[in-house]
């Protein structure tokens, strides 16, 4: 058999095996569909202000307008007031704690980092017929603190990163199929 003959049938048998795998690997995403598998049953939301029952220093007001930039961000909802909004978001901050994660080796009675993790509870209701989606859902976030001086201070610069992780899993959880 002459060599190069061998070469071209070879190059044919590797072009229809790879053929063959495409069409294979393609037919199989043929059913996948970009996006959200369903939508939520209203168009619009309003947010209400967050109330703080927690000892989280500042946080209502920094997570009401994170959820409302999630929101947005998003681009699902239309973010309206409340007389126009087909649904009302209620968030309630319930618990904040701090814990030790991580002693310094120097001394161990000191944080190297602590965890922070702050606790809402939401509601989601239908504005026009009552209807509530979901009650008091319990939605949980954590993030890390780095005290170098002081504890205080770390909270206070970590604050806005819980807050945003918090916002992020709230509206989540809001536009999901629950």
């Amino acid at each position: 058999m002459n060599p190069a003959k061998g070469q071209l049938i070879f190059q044919r048998y590797l072009a229809a095996l790879t053929l063959t795998a495409v069409a294979i690997l393609l037919g199989g995403c043929g059913h996948y569909q970009l996006g959200r598998d369903a939508e939520p049953p209203f168009r619009s939301i309003y947010i209400q202000p967050a109330i703080n029952e927690s000892f989280a220093p500042q946080a209502q007001a920094l997570l009401t307008s994170q959820i409302r930039e999630a929101f947005i961000h998003d681009g699902l909802l239309e973010v309206s007031n409340e007389r126009e909004a087909d649904a009302v978001l209620e968030v309630v901050l319930k618990r904040f704690d701090r814990r030790v994660a991580a002693t310094r080796t120097s001394d161990t009675g000191l944080a190297e980092k602590l965890r922070l993790e702050l606790v809402a509870e939401c509601t989601l209701s239908d504005n026009r017929l009552g209807k509530t989606y979901f009650k008091k859902r319990e939605i949980r976030a954590s993030a890390d603190s780095f005290p170098q001086e002081s504890s205080a201070g770390a909270e206070h610069q970590t604050m806005p990163v819980l807050t945003g992780n918090l916002a992020k899993r709230i509206a989540y959880e809001v536009l999901q199929v629950w």
